[in-house]
C-alpha cells in the first residue's frame, strides 16, 4: 500500500467513524462502509422527535378538551330534563 493509500485509507476511517479493523473487515466481507452523520443531523433529528412529541402532546389535549364538553353538554341537557 502506498503512503497516499495509506491516507486515503485513514480518511475514509476516520469518516466512518470506525476502527481501521472494523472498517476492513466490513469491507472483507462485501459491506461499503459510509462516512457517520455529522453531530449537527443528530441534533436535528433529535429536534425533530421532540416537535413529534409536543405535537402529538398537544393533540392529546386537545381530545380531552373535547372530550370534556361533550360529558359536561351530556351532563347539562340531562340536568335540564329533570
Amino acid at each position: 500500500m502506498t503512503e497516499e493509500e495509506l491516507k486515503h485509507l485513514n480518511h475514509l476511517v476516520r469518516q466512518s467513524k470506525l476502527s481501521r479493523e472494523s472498517y476492513l473487515r466490513m469491507i472483507i466481507n462485501g459491506l461499503v462502509p459510509r462516512a457517520s452523520p455529522s453531530e449537527e443531523f443528530f441534533e436535528r433529528c433529535s429536534c425533530l422527535e421532540i416537535s413529534r412529541m409536543i405535537s402529538i402532546k398537544y393533540q392529546s389535549t386537545i381530545l380531552a378538551f373535547k372530550n370534556i364538553r361533550k360529558t359536561l353538554n351530556y351532563y347539562k341537557t340531562k340536568s335540564t330534563r329533570l
